[in-house]
């Protein structure tokens, strides 16, 4: 049984023994009582409210508002514009009803003569399309407000004052209830849901409640991945929507579900601050994400009560709040300090690669392969995002607005790819794929296949799932981090596909780098793109290349004209192919370390030269057998960093043997992935024995921090066994790997 199903159920039930609690105690809920407020405060809150003021976050908030009666309405502003001063008034002038007792009824009146403005926004409404995105998110937001405010002032109105503003509001809840159209359905299930909780119509609220709680679930794969990709993910969860994102807190508030102690939305804002994030603190660009700076940066009240989901959910020292009721009463203490970002991989299809101490200049790499669907997204299965010195490296195409195309291209170029002659096939995304006519089938992949952090690299495989026409896509990714003198960290993918079809096409291969300044260094061997005067992005093709390599243009969204990304092409000998490439980002044309073609019977890779004496060496073989100047690897893809003649550290993708130079490798019976550095290492195992050759006979053996029992030993070898899963394993003592 999945999440989404154990929750609903679990749901199902806590609603029946409420409902019977109900039924045979007489008790109601404080939500049902005829007391107000009672949307997302009490008036027994107050006092503490009050008290918040004295310190200067809360403090600023309650300057700001005390003005709030110079809010006006604008009678005279675009559709948009009414919608936003309402918005913004009722949101300011509710939070100064409870922090100024003293001048309650001023705002009292002030609360009610803007209200009668919704009479404005009703005929306006007519006006507009019955499926307005502004009607029901903008408009969402204004309902949203005023009947916090309505809930605040309640006890302050008589009968009829109350009853006229009512109708006003019931005019638009019903409007958009019965005539509006649209799929802004997390918008408005929180306005009508809130609607209902305030008129105590208790069959209604559990209608959209649930409902909204169904649909916020649809959102995410059981890591908290968001499907949708950040932008949308900030305006649905995390920003300045408010009857989408904070209807949830409402529904915490009245207990009718505590999403704070919620695991999968715990999950979610974890990831959102810390994993949909880049040095430069923009969004990684998947799905309809513009290339822009990550909502966390600004006033936000999602952004100060992230903490409630998860005390992780923190990068970010965002702007001042935004004064309102919901900032203020949201926001239950000051911001706990900022955990920075690191590595992590999410088996439901996301790897995040990240530098030990991150900085706006770290290297960071995104892998994209979620094995759910949602809305909002593209053909974009195991794509890649890559950040470096402060640039966009490599991104996908993005996004300008629904049904609006990217400079040069078409709309069914971003959203899926484009088949005019005159663009050459063209695909938007960071993709591997082999029909040319249709690249991708579907936007949902396999997730990750596995994965190892560690300090030197970081490794992750992407699955395809049933994406890629014709057969099956394999993408490992790999940061290499360590910063040893003379090197830099880099990237390498080895894309792998498996062929289920007899159509004859090459494995093509799709990078997309965001610059106008390319260079064809080597034809279908080395190219180059510029980022401004002193970042530079080298992409190494350390496989041979087909004769369709080249450059073509790919439109690429908020880019006034099209840029030249490559188009690599892989000839098949059988159904399996495999391919090298290798992406170093540098600064200064000069400093990119030069880099050779190694090629065996079985094996083709790269040698990259830092300097003398440190020199890494990488490898793919479809068969499985390298064998080169002293090293001997039987496994799918591997790297070595050489220092002089010793190995430094090595990263192994479903091997079963390495030996080098010295006293380095191991022997295992069944294909396993490592990285190993000196006597530590992490390793994927389908459960098997291995062989680790050490430099001397007394090592013990610790597996995830705990000793081992030793198989067998003999000279320079210990034989463990390692269970199924990731493990990290270490030697310790003078026998340990060198």
């Amino acid at each position: 049984m999945d999440s989404k199903q154990t929750h609903g159920r679990a749901l199902v039930a806590f609603l029946l023994i409420w409902m019977v609690m109900m039924a045979s105690t007489g008790i109601c809920s404080s939500a049902w009582s005829a007391e107000h407020p009672r949307l997302i405060v009490r008036a027994d809150m107050y006092p503490e409210l009050r008290s918040r003021a004295t310190s200067e976050l809360w403090g600023k908030m309650k300057e700001v508002v005390e003005g709030s009666t110079a809010l006006k309405y604008r009678e005279d502003g675009s559709y948009y514009e009414k919608l936003y001063s309402m918005n913004k008034l009722m949101r300011q002038a509710a939070l100064a009803y409870i922090l100024f007792p003293e001048k309650k009824r001023e705002y009292t009146l002030h609360i009610v003569e803007q209200m009668r403005h919704w009479e404005s926004i009703n005929e306006a409404r007519l006006e507009r399309p019955l499926g307005d995105w502004a009607s029901m998110i903008s408009g969402g937001d204004a309902f949203f407000h005023s009947v916090l405010a309505l809930d605040i002032v309640h006890g302050e109105l008589a009968e009829e004052e109350r009853a006229e503003i009512e109708a006003r509001l019931r005019v638009w809840y019903e409007f958009e209830r019965d005539k509006g159209q649209g799929s802004w359905y997390l918008a408005k299930y929180g306005a009508m849901g809130l609607w209902a909780l305030y008129i105590g119509d208790q069959a209604l609220f559990e209608e959209y409640a649930a409902a909204y709680d169904r649909r916020l679930r649809q959102h995410f794969t059981d890591d908290g991945v968001a499907l949708v990709g950040g932008n949308y993910a900030s305006a649905r969860l995390a920003g300045s929507e408010f009857a989408k994102t904070y209807f949830m807190d409402v529904l915490t508030f009245v207990g009718w579900y505590d999403y704070y102690s919620d695991p999968l939305l715990g999950k979610f804002y974890e990831w959102f601050y810390g994993g949909m994030v880049t040095p430069t603190r923009h969004f990684p660009i998947f799905q309809d994400c513009r290339e822009t700076e990550h909502s966390g940066t600004r006033g936000y009240p999602a952004n100060y009560r992230a903490y409630r989901f998860s005390e992780r959910a923190a990068w970010f020292e965002p702007a001042p709040p935004d004064p309102g009721i919901l900032s203020y009463v949201l926001i239950g203490k000051q911001l706990p300090e900022p955990v920075a970002p690191s590595s992590q991989l999410l088996s439901s299809g996301y790897a995040a690669f990240w530098e030990k101490e991150p900085n706006e200049r770290s290297m960071m790499g995104v892998l994209w392969a979620p094995d759910k669907g949602f809305s909002h997204d593209h053909f974009e299965i195991n794509a890649i995002h890559l950040t470096g010195y402060g640039k966009t490296l490599v991104r996908n195409s993005g996004y300008e607005g629904w049904g609006r195309p990217v400079p040069g291209f078409s709309w069914p170029y971003v959203s899926r790819f484009d088949i005019r002659s005159e663009w050459d096939y063209a695909v938007s995304g960071n993709i591997v794929y082999l029909d040319r006519d249709e690249p991708h089938l579907s936007k949902t992949g396999g997730g990750l296949e596995e994965g190892i952090l560690h300090p030197a690299v970081d490794y992750a495989i992407g699955h395809s799932g049933e994406a890629v026409k014709g057969g099956t896509h394999l993408r490992s990714m790999l940061l290499v981090k360590d910063r040893s003198p003379g090197a830099t960290p880099y990237f390498v993918l080895f894309d792998e596909i498996v062929r289920s079809d007899s159509s004859g096409s090459p494995m093509r291969v799709a990078l997309h780098p965001p610059s106008m300044d390319h260079e064809t260094v080597a034809d279908r061997e080395m190219y180059r793109w510029a980022f401004g005067d002193e970042v530079f992005l080298t992409v190494f093709l350390a496989t041979p290349a087909d004769e369709g390599t080249r450059l073509k243009r790919g439109g690429l969204s908020q880019m006034d004209e099209a840029p030249m990304y490559l188009h690599a092409e892989y000839g098949f000998s059988g159904d399996r192919r495999q391919a090298a490439t290798v992406l170093f980002p540098h600064t200064g044309e000069e400093n990119c370390p030069a880099m050779q073609r190694i090629a065996g019977e079985n094996f083709t890779g790269a040698r990259i030269e830092h300097d003398e004496d440190l020199i890494d060496l990488v490898f793919e073989s479809i068969d499985g057998e390298v064998e080169w100047e002293g090293i001997a690897l039987n496994a799918r893809a591997g790297l070595l960093r050489m220092n002089g003649d010793e190995v430094d550290f090595y990263f192994v993708r479903r091997g079963r043997r390495l030996l080098a130079t010295g006293s380095i490798g191991f022997e295992a019976k069944d294909e396993i992935s490592a990285i190993f550095q000196s006597n530590r290492g992490g390793i994927v195992s389908p459960g098997t024995d291995v062989t680790f050759l050490t430099g001397g006979d007394e090592s013990q053996a610790l597996l995830d921090g705990e000793v081992v029992d030793v198989v067998s030993r003999e000279s320079g070898r210990v034989t463990i066994h390692v269970p199924e899963g990731a493990h990290w394993v270490e030697f310790d003592g003078d026998g340990g790997p060198e």
